[in-house]
């Protein structure tokens, strides 16, 4: 069973995708659409995500600097693609 699996807060997120997804008339569901209902839906998630200091970039260090484009610049694009806005 798929629900023992699941958090309420990822139940949510797929839900919310799910539902977007649907409004636009998408196919099937993508892994931007989860990643945007995640943002959306999941304070934990905008958290992790958004905040000043990127986890990701602190978690692989030798990284820093090599980074092509801000998160938060990203996030917007994926906005403009996702809703037009």
């Amino acid at each position: 069973n798929l629900a023992e699996f699941l958090s309420l807060d990822a139940v949510k997120i797929v839900e919310d995708s799910i539902k977007f997804c649907k409004k636009r008339k998408i196919p099937k569901i993508s892994s931007t659409a989860l990643l945007y209902s995640g943002l959306r839906v999941s304070k934990k998630i905008r958290l992790i995500i958004l905040k000043n200091s990127n986890v990701i970039e602190e978690t692989f260090g030798a990284l820093r600097g090599k980074w092509k484009k801000p998160t938060n610049q990203i996030m917007k694009e994926i906005d403009k693609e996702l809703w037009g806005e």
